[in-house]
């Protein structure tokens, strides 16, 4: 879909930008030991199993756009993130964007250093 590439309509900005942000101000971290929030997402509520589904590079638009769908993405993202996820997709984002998203964080950090 759309929203993954280029900029964002309304803001000039990135999705990885915007991301990234909206994780920055995320207090909460997310524990494997802790799935409750899981059970929310769309891809379980859909009965995907979530590892089949998102590792295998050709289902990443599927699995995008079952994301977009979803209403705890960025909890999603955040686990991803908290945790080094480094295959599939979370939170609507795959590893390329992840770690663009890390890089922006990093950066973010030692500016405001």
């Amino acid at each position: 879909m759309e929203r993954h590439s280029g900029l964002v309509p309304e803001t000039g900005r990135s999705w990885v930008e915007l991301l990234a942000e909206a994780i920055a101000n995320t207090e909460e971290t997310y524990k494997p030991a802790d799935p409750e929030w899981l059970e929310l997402a769309e891809c379980s509520l859909a009965g995907i199993a979530a590892r089949d589904f998102f590792e295998n590079e050709a289902n990443h638009r599927l699995a995008k756009e079952t994301c977009e769908r979803c209403g705890i993405a960025l909890p999603c993202l955040k686990y991803a993130l908290d945790n080094n996820e480094k295959e599939g997709v979370w939170g609507g984002t795959d590893m390329k964007e992840r770690r663009a998203i890390r890089a922006k964080l990093i950066r973010r950090r030692s500016s405001a250093a």
